[in-house]
């Protein structure tokens, strides 16, 4: 008696690619909007407390520092959360490519801000880098 030797032995390499699950693409993009609102949702509670706690450690300038932190806060991460949201249906070499081009554009933004509010006073500063 012989064996059948066509099936495959357990742990045995076959010659087909693994699979790999696949999300549809509306799924992506319900992740990314709830992530989104919870995104606004976290920033409005730093706001709020950013500002409270800013007018108690330094006045006006306090509340603007706490402001201008959100706003910062609010386009590093929203614009993140923005490409890949409007990526979810592309390749991955598409999504690659907007998200560090986000990133650079972020970084260029971020160094123009800190140019820009370095010149000013109407904002506290250990505030602003807190928030």
């Amino acid at each position: 008696m012989s064996a059948d030797n066509s099936a495959p032995t357990e742990g045995a390499p076959t010659n087909e690619p693994p699979v790999v699950p696949v999300v549809p693409h509306h799924v992506n993009k319900e992740i990314f909007q709830s992530s989104m609102r919870y995104l606004f949702w976290l920033l409005a509670g730093l706001k709020v407390l950013g500002v409270v706690v800013g007018y108690f450690v330094g006045k006006m300038p306090g509340v603007w520092g706490a402001l201008l932190g959100v706003a910062v806060a609010l386009v590093f991460s929203g614009t993140t959360i923005w490409s890949l949201m409007h990526t979810a249906d592309k390749s991955p070499n598409y999504t690659m490519a907007v998200v560090l081009g986000a990133w650079i554009g972020k970084m260029f933004f971020f160094v123009i801000v800190l140019a820009v509010l370095g010149q000013f006073d109407f904002y506290h500063r250990v505030v602003f880098a807190v928030v």
